[in-house]
């Protein structure tokens, strides 16, 4: 399960594949998370991982996108752990996980209304101030 992991298999790549006794430090994932992310590799070691369209079809349903339904499954979590299996699946350096989370997030913002997508990022009736949307755009200039 470990070889989804570019950071654990760079890891034992440079202990020369002798790490057996040998903690692998990974100071922002809980033992919570690592253990979600851990059945979610365990699962796939056996199981092809999802194939996902990108981008999204309209309608943004994962099950319509290539996900396969133990992935939907296994998203099936609050959001705050989704972001940080997704965060752990980043600093693992697992794409196969991340790609999957980053698409159940793009699927939930896909599902929302303007109303809904404002109240949860804060944002007020006025939207932005003039001087906030250009910041914005200057400091996501490269997407």
């Amino acid at each position: 399960a470990a070889c989804f992991s570019e950071l654990v298999k760079n890891m034992v790549d440079d202990a020369s594949g002798n790490i057996s006794d040998e903690e692998i430090p990974l100071p922002n994932v809980s033992s919570k998370i690592l253990e979600k992310v851990v059945q979610w590799c365990e699962y796939h070691v056996d199981h092809p991982t999802s194939i996902i369209n990108k981008p999204l079809k309209m309608g943004g349903q994962l099950r319509d996108n290539g996900v396969v339904e133990w992935d939907i499954k296994f998203l099936d979590m609050p959001e705050k752990e989704l972001f940080d299996v997704m965060l752990a699946a980043n600093f693992m350096d697992i794409k196969p996980l991340l790609e999957l989370c980053c698409a159940s997030v793009a699927s939930s913002i896909k599902s929302k209304t303007v109303e809904e997508l404002r109240q949860e990022l804060g944002v007020g009736e006025e939207g932005f101030t003039p001087e906030e949307e250009e910041k914005i755009l200057r400091d996501n200039a490269l997407w």
